[in-house]
């Protein structure tokens, strides 16, 4: 149960990154004959994340659940720093 537990919170985290700063892309078709023959589409995400909080947390089925929070006033002042502005 522990090993859910901190798939859960880095899960959480992963996603609360998302949140704040976006997902990039990188998307490929391939074409033969005028068909296309596939798509391959890759994301990610990176940076960092601290003073997130566990608010809730729930085991059942053998499934574990996380609620976090994340104060945005940090995360306005951290991009202030850095001088990251997105548009």
């Amino acid at each position: 149960m522990l090993m859910a537990k901190r798939g859960a919170i880095e899960d959480a985290r992963r996603l609360l990154l998302e949140q704040v700063l976006g997902v990039s892309l990188d998307t490929k078709t391939y074409v033969k004959d005028m068909v296309a023959q596939s798509d391959e589409i890759r994301s990610w995400v990176e940076g960092h994340i601290k003073e997130s909080k566990v608010v809730g947390e729930n085991f059942m089925n053998g499934v574990y659940t996380i609620n976090m929070e994340l104060k945005l006033y940090n995360v306005y002042t951290y991009l202030k720093e850095k001088k990251v502005y997105y548009k």
